[in-house]
């Protein structure tokens, strides 16, 4: 009661008086939790500071207090919890995620390098999808915190997950993330591991880049007729009288001037990441050497052009 109301007066009275500091509620939520829940740095602190303080035990939810503080995305408490003594920051909630899943998931980059320079951190523990903090963070597009991870070490870099088998290069390649691509493949991530539907990267990108080419014809097909059609209503509307061949001038001209933008778009959006097709070209003329320092499959589909 006296943490729910924020009365640090009273919570240190009963901290001198003994008062159990594990004390759970039908939640399983220590003081400790109520304290960080509330954002009470204080109280926080003075829990902490306690005889018998366990500072890992878990809620109902199977969240630590560190667990909870990064939820809160309060930097302060974060930091005095790695600084307690017997703190763990590899336990896992009921998703089976770490405080790094967790703190990559809220996007925190000062909680991930706070956590990352924490003793005993494992950085290549998977939650409940299989999925490792260098996956998390590759998904999400998140380059500083992926060289952050690849700085720390030492990584298990071609861990897939589970749902379709895909190493953090995969997704990032699948997601356009080329910095992130190309931080992965520097760091020695293997360009050849098989992942959705048992197809590597370099078929994946194939794949993707004929599905895109597609896409792109019918977006400008439609994109096309949509602007000849404004032009040629609007003329009528205004009374100017158009020959067939100035409406085809004009369709054809709208369909140069789509293209061109669509092109400029797709470009900049799906540009080719030379160092990905480099170091397939490479994986692929030189099977079962090593690419950056890593061992490379053999096994690639001599009918994919790459294409990212």
């Amino acid at each position: 009661m006296a943490i729910e109301k924020g009365n640090e007066k009273i919570v240190e009275a009963l901290l001198n008086k003994g008062a159990d500091v594990n004390l759970r509620d039908k939640s399983e939520s220590t003081p400790l939790h109520l304290a960080i829940e509330k954002g009470n740095e204080n109280i926080v602190n003075a829990l902490l500071a306690a005889q018998g303080i366990d500072v890992n035990l878990r809620d109902k939810s199977k969240s630590t207090p560190l667990h909870l503080a990064i939820e809160k995305g309060n930097e302060n408490i974060v930091n005095a919890l790695l600084a307690a003594q017997g703190i763990d920051v590899n336990l896992r909630d009921k998703s089976k995620s770490t405080p790094l899943h967790l703190a990559i998931e809220k996007g925190n980059e000062n909680i991930v390098n706070a956590l990352l320079a924490a003793q005993g951190i494992d950085v290549n523990l998977r939650d409940k999808s299989e999925q490792t903090p260098l996956y998390l963070a590759a998904e999400k597009g998140k380059i500083g915190i992926v060289e952050a991870i690849l700085a720390k070490g030492p990584n298990d870099i071609d861990l897939p997950d589970k749902l379709l088998g895909r190493t953090p290069l995969y997704v990032a390649a699948d997601k356009s993330h080329h910095k992130i691509v190309r931080a992965l493949l520097k760091a020695g991530a293997d360009p050849l591991v098989k992942g959705r539907y048992n197809k590597n990267l370099a078929e994946m990108a194939t794949e993707d880049a004929i599905m895109r080419g597609i896409i792109c014809g019918v977006y400008i097909f439609i994109i096309t007729s949509i602007v000849a059609a404004i032009v040629v209503t609007s003329a009528y509307f205004i009374g100017v009288s158009l020959s067939v061949g100035a409406m085809a001038g004009i369709a054809v001209a709208a369909t140069v001037l789509t293209g061109l933008v669509a092109g400029g778009i797709i470009y900049e959006v799906y540009k080719p990441c030379d160092e990905l097709k480099e170091a397939i070209a490479k994986a692929k003329s030189s099977p079962g050497q090593k690419l950056n320092g890593v061992a490379v499959q053999s096994e690639v589909s001599s009918q994919s052009s790459v294409t990212v």
